[in-house]
Formats: structure tokens, C-alpha cells, sequence
């Protein structure tokens, strides 16, 4: 368990390089900093999806808040972050988490995360209508709050959806990692996407 004496020590509330703790998504979707009580909900999430994440082996839950005490709280308290995670809230229930991770200061360049709960990634037009919100909102946050030049994916073929949201909000496919991992024993690509500045300040 938590102990909320030491919710400091534990990475509670923002990141001091966000201008604002909360973000709106849409009118019932919003947004904010990974909190400690949301991570043992991020890591089941994570475990049961293990195929579409870039993730050897089940995390389990000692893993799970040393790789958060070590990796992520102590960003929250940086001017140039390596990761910044977000957790996706409908009415105020938590239903996914995301972010900007690998954060490149000298290039201006990050790499977007996002995922949801597996109920919801099913419910294919839901999944399709927060992700284009989503990649909205991370848009703004890394161009116009956090000055960033380039943001990339990369996402394994399986998920089509996935390429085709990206792809729809203007993510240009910069290549194809041929047969690069192995999923449920078949071979799968792995694509690579970008969204630039140039291309946000044509289009917004």
C-alpha cells in the first residue's frame, strides 16, 4: 500500500512543466499526471496487452512501483522531463493512460504512448473517437507548451486501427521495420510514424 504521508516521495500531482495540472480531452475526457493510486491499474492494463507494447514479460507489482519511484516521480519535478504520463479520465473514472516518453531536449523530438483499458479498445468507434482527441491534445501540449519540433510512433501492424487513426491525423509513415517482432507466432512489422511542427503550424 501507499502511504499518503509521503505522497511527495511518491509522485503525487503534476509536472512542473505542465502550464496547466488539468487538460480537457472533450467535454466527459480529460487529462492529468499519472498518480500512484492509478499505476496497479496502468499495470494490469499493460500485462493484458502485452502483445501491442514493447514489453518482454508480465510486470509485476514490486516491479511496477520501483520502475515508477525511480523512473518517472522524479521528473515530475524537472524542467525538461525524460517521460511525461497522463492518465485518460470519462467522469472522472480512470480508463487509460498515455503520454510523451523519451523525450529528446536537444532535438525537440518525442515519442507519443497511449493505451486503454481493454473494454474500451474493443469498442472500436470509442477507441477511435478518444485516440483522435488524444493525439489532438498531444499536439498542442508538445508543440505550443513544450516548444517540441517532432513527435513519433511506432506501432506494430497488428493494430490497424491504430495506423489508421494516426494516419488520419495527418501521421506520415516515415517506414516499415520488416518482421520485426514476433506475435502469437507470426512475424509482424512494426510501422513508423511522425507528426512535425511544420506540418502543425499548416494545419493545426
Amino acid at each position: 500500500m501507499i502511504n499518503k504521508k509521503n505522497k511527495n516521495f511518491f509522485g503525487q500531482g503534476p509536472y512542473k512543466v505542465m502550464t496547466k495540472s488539468e487538460l480537457k480531452l472533450s467535454n466527459f475526457y480529460k487529462v492529468r499526471a499519472v498518480q500512484p493510486e492509478e499505476i496497479e491499474m496502468i499495470r494490469k492494463m499493460r500485462n493484458s496487452q502485452i502483445d501491442v507494447l514493447r514489453q518482454s514479460k508480465i510486470i509485476n507489482f514490486q516491479n511496477q512501483i520501483n520502475y515508477f519511484k525511480e523512473n518517472i516521480w522524479p521528473d515530475k519535478k524537472l524542467k525538461k522531463p525524460k517521460n511525461i504520463l497522463l492518465s485518460i479520465f470519462f467522469n472522472d473514472s480512470f480508463i487509460g493512460y498515455g503520454g510523451l516518453v523519451h523525450i529528446n531536449w536537444i532535438d525537440l523530438i518525442a515519442e507519443i504512448s497511449f493505451l486503454l483499458d481493454p473494454s474500451i479498445q474493443k469498442k472500436n468507434s470509442t477507441f477511435v473517437y478518444i485516440f483522435e482527441k488524444w493525439l489532438d491534445l498531444v499536439k498542442r501540449f508538445a508543440f505550443d507548451d513544450l516548444g517540441l519540433k517532432k513527435l513519433t510512433t511506432e506501432t506494430y501492424s497488428i493494430r490497424k486501427s491504430h495506423i489508421s487513426v494516426l494516419e488520419k491525423s495527418n501521421f506520415q509513415c516515415e517506414g516499415i521495420l520488416k518482421d520485426h517482432i514476433i506475435i502469437r507466432g507470426k512475424k509482424m512489422d512494426s510501422v513508423l510514424h511522425s507528426y512535425s511542427l511544420t506540418e502543425w503550424r499548416k494545419n493545426g
